[in-house]
């Protein structure tokens, strides 16, 4: 029943007009179209600046890791010296009871002895 249409070599002028689409329906197609070419250009350049700032991000996040990594090693290396630094201040209170110790049985020595001087002037006052 239907005609025999060659689907090949035939452009869309020789079919003819089929009264389902008209001018005005094709040029809102087109506006939709033109609209949505243009819209996909605007997103593929926004698609390429966030690629670029996806790179300097990941960019500054290497750096960023680099100097963590050398402020992590920095920060061992504190720990040591102030490791080193408080075992020197351990020695050094201890030195200082020592010393602190040993002051306190001169000064007991020296008192025993100016009481000892002491006594002879007295004894040598009474003598003469």
């Amino acid at each position: 029943m239907f005609p025999n249409i060659p689907t090949e070599g035939i452009s869309l002028e020789e079919i003819g007009d089929f009264n389902f689409a008209s001018d005005i329906q094709v040029k809102n197609v087109e506006k939709k179209v033109d609209a949505v070419l243009v819209e996909n250009k605007r997103m593929k350049d926004r698609e390429k600046i966030l690629e670029m700032r996806v790179k300097k991000i990941e960019s500054e996040n290497k750096s960023l890791l680099k100097k963590i990594e050398a402020d992590q090693s920095e920060i061992d290396i504190m720990k040591v010296k102030i490791a080193e630094l408080e075992e020197e201040k351990a020695r050094r209170d201890e030195q200082n009871k020592y010393f602190e110790l040993n002051n306190k049985e001169l000064e007991a020595v020296k008192a025993v002895k100016e009481h000892e001087i002491y006594m002879l002037n007295k004894v040598l006052e009474s003598m003469l």
